[in-house]
């Protein structure tokens, strides 16, 4: 038997707040490189740590 622990693998993700100049530089940086922000900003935090 399985439970909805089992089934549920997906990564859970959290919201930040940013302002709007940093949505646009990381819109723009993102479709440069054919990414999502979300994409994007999981990258670059992965990079800092």
């Amino acid at each position: 038997m399985s439970n909805k622990a089992d089934n549920k693998k997906e990564e859970k993700r959290g919201s930040i707040k940013i302002d709007k100049d940093l949505h646009t530089k990381l819109k723009i940086e993102a479709a440069k490189k054919g990414k999502t922000i979300q994409e994007l900003v999981e990258e670059k935090l992965k990079a800092a740590s």
